[in-house]
């Protein structure tokens, strides 16, 4: 994480952290690059799902493109007050992709 190192530090307070927080933001768009418009429907099915330790896994397929699926782990907290935050966890490119990092299988 290189280009971020220099942002990664405590924040004493919500001002530096708003501020830090942007610069965050602007970089990590700076490094996807412009996002193209969403043109269909996510059209999501839940393939499967369970509970663990009070947090719902849920193994989803959506829309990308015309002909285009993709699969994804969407894992919901307990009962929260809406709106809250959430984490986009980039998974490695080996063969195992996301399963790699967990699989709904013990």
């Amino acid at each position: 994480m290189e280009w971020l190192h220099d942002l990664v530090v405590r924040d004493d307070t919500l001002e530096t952290w708003k501020r830090r927080r942007a610069e965050i933001k602007a970089r990590i768009e700076t490094l996807l690059g412009e996002q193209p418009p969403a043109t269909e429907p996510l059209d999501i099915d839940t393939l499967e799902e369970e509970y663990r330790a009070g947090i719902l896994y849920r193994k989803i397929e959506y829309t990308v493109e015309p002909d285009e699926r993709v699969r994804a782990w969407l894992l919901l907290p307990p009962k929260r007050p809406q709106p809250f935050s959430a984490v986009l966890c980039l998974h490695g490119t080996s063969p195992h992709g996301k399963e790699g990092i967990f699989s709904m299988k013990k």
